[in-house]
């Protein structure tokens, strides 16, 4: 009866740790500036990351930006940032130079004014936001 009792124990146990799985982080993109030149704030872009989540997030976040208009190629930019907490805000944004491989490494060449870019926002756990806006001149 002991076994048959421990058995039982054992399996609800495992089947209840193994279905357990990890929850990426809650984020929101609430502002996308992107620009031809840096007209978003004396920069070429800027993105506003929320965590809308109920727990900070820790390490850097990664962006991915992709020209659909003219499908000038993509590049990964890495936004730093040590401990995001619920409900907190980063601003993330990108040289007050240009896009090209000679500023940014982003685009193979810059995107023109009205251009569809699209920002993909990872964070280091795997919590993803996606956004899109017209690049301004």
């Amino acid at each position: 009866m002991v076994v048959a009792g421990a058995a039982l124990i054992y399996a609800y146990l495992v089947g209840f740790i193994g279905n357990q799985t990890h929850v990426p982080a809650s984020i929101q993109i609430t502002g996308f500036c992107a620009s031809a030149t840096t007209k978003c704030g004396g920069d070429i872009y800027t993105v506003t990351i929320d965590n809308i989540g109920s727990s900070p997030i820790t390490g850097a976040f990664s962006l991915t930006f992709a020209d659909s208009t003219n499908a000038l190629g993509t590049g990964p930019v890495t936004c730093a940032n040590s401990n995001l907490a619920a409900g907190a805000t980063l601003t993330c944004s990108g040289p007050a130079t240009n896009w090209t491989p000679t500023g940014a490494n982003i685009f193979s060449s810059n995107p023109t004014a009205g251009d569809e870019i699209t920002v993909s926002v990872v964070s280091a756990d795997g919590g993803t936001a996606i956004t899109v806006t017209r690049a301004t001149a």
